[in-house]
């Protein structure tokens, strides 16, 4: 869901994903995998859950990656999306001219 076209479906990924990080924050068990009901009726991938009866986890690919790095990857999807940001990065980069270090100041 992270990785979907759709802006909405990743959004509502990161709920999901802020939602298991709080529901499980501390806790050092073992989980029992347990296959959920599949709902055939249903219209989308993401539909074919019940998140309501499901108990939530964080996959442990994420469970290292900071919050604020996944909320980037949400906003930031596609290629056309991530050149247009290094593109604008850069030009906002070169309008400062000079940045500030330590080496800068004598104390």
């Amino acid at each position: 869901m992270l990785t979907d076209n759709r802006e909405n479906i990743r959004s509502l990924a990161l709920r999901k994903l802020i939602c298991a990080r709080i529901e499980n924050r501390g806790s050092s068990e073992v989980r029992i995998f347990q296959v959920p009901k599949i709902d055939f009726k249903a219209k989308d991938y993401f539909e074919l859950i019940n998140w309501r009866r499901v108990r939530r986890f964080e996959p442990p690919v994420l469970m290292n990656v900071p919050f604020k790095e996944i909320e980037a990857m949400v906003k930031m999807y596609g290629e056309e999306k991530r050149y247009g940001f290094i593109l604008n990065r850069i030009q906002s980069r070169s309008h400062i001219k000079h940045y500030n270090t330590k080496k800068d100041y004598n104390l």
